[in-house]
């Protein structure tokens, strides 16, 4: 879609997502899921520990910064290939066809 009048833009697909609608689905999707999850955490907090602000920092960056990267990443493309496996059922074609046909969504829908 966008890599015929930018290709420069084919280099930023690092997890080799084909189809752009699912990959927007699927970043909605895992922030929809995550989101929730991650408020008990925020709320809660974390337990403190005298530390220097060093070690503190780089704890927090590991643990929050890279393992958020990460998980996000990989989060993001185990929903992409369930929905891509979920776009072969017949029955969520038919499903598809039906809700297309009710509800029209601009420039050409999912």
């Amino acid at each position: 879609m966008g890599s015929a009048s930018l290709p420069g833009i084919a280099l930023l697909n690092i997890m080799g997502l084909s189809n752009p609608e699912l990959a927007v689905l699927s970043a909605l999707t895992f922030n929809a899921i995550i989101i929730p999850l991650l408020i008990p955490l925020a709320l809660a907090g974390v337990p403190f520990r005298p530390s220097s602000a060093i070690d503190l920092l780089r704890r927090n960056l590991v643990l929050y910064g890279v393992g958020g990267l990460v998980s996000a990443f990989a989060g993001i493309k185990l929903v992409y290939l369930l929905l891509a496996w979920l776009t072969t059922l017949p029955f969520v074609q038919v499903v598809g066809q039906v809700v297309s046909h009710y509800l029209p969504l601009p420039l050409g829908g999912l």
